[in-house]
């Protein structure tokens, strides 16, 4: 995918109707794409399949930090979900809800808050049965292959496969079907969107840039007409975060979180104003009602950067001073969320965790749309703090898994004698060491960037303008995977110049493609 091929950001269903209208069936087709629609997927067995792990063949393994600590359950949510299995009366029940506790412990950063989520999808799916149980089935049997429990190939699980396939052939068949009503066709959307939040926060911890990028493609049109909000709006975003289906919720702060973190644009432009029934300190508040529990990034901090997003596709890097200190203000005044009768360890790994993306957010605001390079007074000082708060806890799978993502913009401006250290503690991670991941990429993409910085100097030292250079964002290429960003002796006689927001963009088309 090229720059040009970018998604348009589009505040109604105009463009996608008349996309689909080229396409839409005729009458006389319309029942076979009704049939199509009601046969995505056979008609699946009661009980669906499970495969328990073999004990006859050595599981396969992933580095990880904190392996032991890991494996325990700080917080009883195997506990939390036990009473499914009275629900269910299944059988099969208790291997599924161990195969989703894993998960929750291993990569959700407050997975007791994603206990109620868990639960119903179980409960539903054993209730339903049929493809609502295969689908929570094909779930558990992924997470076995992804985290290495069953001996297959984890860098091309086939149960994942399968459910990929899956949704994007389910969201394939809803882009090119309308049903007569407004509210029917969004009961349908809904419907077909289902499951879209599994997959893309799989394809973030497994997946590579270009594959999330892929989903939230495919579902964009289905998203927008399963939302609430008249067609001729733009979708509330304080509203669809307080929503109970979680699929809006996904699809929103996974395009905010995108557009931010690759400079890409975002699918959709977001209504930001707090409707009058919904207070926006709700949203600063321990069970406020956005995904913070998913990622870490604090609810409030949701809604401010889909309006910077916004401030940067209108503006570029000429946002007027009086809303860009407005903004300074705005973040820096939140405060921290801290849940009581947690353990202290996860406390503190969850505080650095919610400053990092603070700090991440003001760095964007100052780079992005302010247009200062890596060298400003004002990023270093937000750089040095985050590095502070970044050495001063054990590398621990929190908070350490969850900075992945905020990474790629706080890792910007490190100098030298910072980028071995993150790239370190970067690469321990499970979803970083493997190729074809995003995790991976984000390192790679701060290589690349790096790597381009340093030789913009180096070519500055012999007699180059490396001041223009920097601004254009352009210089010598290096491979994807280039090590003169972060390895090399700080004392060699060579200065890396700076670093400008433009070299996000570049760095992720070269080493992902996006």
């Amino acid at each position: 995918m090229t720059l040009s091929s970018s998604p348009t950001p589009t505040s109604s269903l105009s463009d996608y109707r008349q996309l689909a209208a080229l396409i839409r069936p005729t009458i006389a087709h319309r029942s076979a794409i009704l049939q199509a629609k009601k046969s995505l997927t056979p008609e699946f067995p009661t009980p669906a399949f499970f495969n328990p792990p073999s004990q006859s063949v050595p599981s396969q393994h992933w580095p990880t930090l904190d392996e032991d600590s890991d494996s325990d359950d700080p917080e009883d949510v195997r506990e939390a979900l036990a009473n499914v299995l009275a629900i269910t009366g299944h059988p099969e029940s208790e291997s599924v809800v161990n195969c989703y506790s894993l998960w929750m412990i291993r990569f959700l950063f407050e997975p007791l808050r994603g206990v109620p989520t868990a639960r119903d999808n179980i409960i539903q799916g054993f209730a339903r049965g049929g493809e609502a149980l295969w689908g929570v089935m094909l779930l558990a049997n992924i997470v076995q292959q992804v985290l290495g429990i069953t001996p297959y190939d984890i860098d091309n699980p086939p149960y994942f496969a399968t459910l990929y396939s899956h949704i994007l052939q389910r969201l394939e068949t809803a882009r090119c079907y309308f049903e007569p009503s407004r509210e029917m066709d969004r009961c349908y959307a809904l419907g077909a969107i289902e499951q879209t939040f599994e997959l893309v926060t799989i394809l973030c911890k497994f997946g590579t840039l270009s594959d999330i990028i892929n989903v939230m493609q495919h579902a964009a049109p289905v998203f927008r007409r399963a939302c609430p909000d008249s067609p001729e709006n733009l979708v509330n975003l304080p509203s669809l975060l307080t929503t109970i289906d979680i699929s809006l919720q996904s699809y929103a702060t996974h395009d905010i979180l995108l557009a931010m973190l690759t400079h890409r644009p975002m699918f959709f432009r977001y209504d930001v104003t707090y409707p009058p029934h919904i207070s926006d300190a709700s949203f600063s508040t321990e069970d406020g009602p956005g995904l913070r529990w998913l990622y870490g990034v604090p609810d409030w901090l949701m809604v401010i950067l889909a309006r910077m997003n916004t401030l940067l596709e209108d503006y570029g890097s000429c946002l007027d001073p009086g809303v860009a200190k407005g903004l300074e203000e705005e973040i820096r005044s939140k405060r921290t969320i801290v849940a009581g009768g947690v353990d202290p360890s996860l406390s503190m790994g969850r505080i650095v965790v919610q400053e990092s993306w603070r700090l991440a957010a003001l760095v964007y605001l100052f780079m992005a749309l302010c247009g200062a390079d890596s060298k400003d007074a004002r990023v270093t000082k937000v750089h040095s703090k985050f590095m502070k708060l970044y050495t001063g806890v054990e590398a621990r799978r929190i908070p350490d898994s969850f900075l992945v993502l905020p990474m790629l913009i706080l890792g910007l401006p490190a100098p030298r004698k910072d980028r071995k250290l993150i790239r370190e503690r970067m690469l321990d991670l499970m979803e970083c060491s493997r190729s074809n991941t995003f995790g991976n990429q984000v390192v790679r993409i701060l290589d690349d960037i790096w790597a381009r910085a340093d030789e913009r100097g180096r070519a500055g030292s012999a007699g180059s303008s490396s001041g223009v250079g920097a601004r254009e964002g352009r210089g010598a290429s290096g491979g994807p995977e280039g090590s003169s960003g972060w390895s090399g002796s700080t004392g060699d006689g060579n200065r890396a110049a700076a670093v400008v927001w433009s070299d996000l963009r570049l760095g992720c088309l070269r080493v992902t493609g996006m």
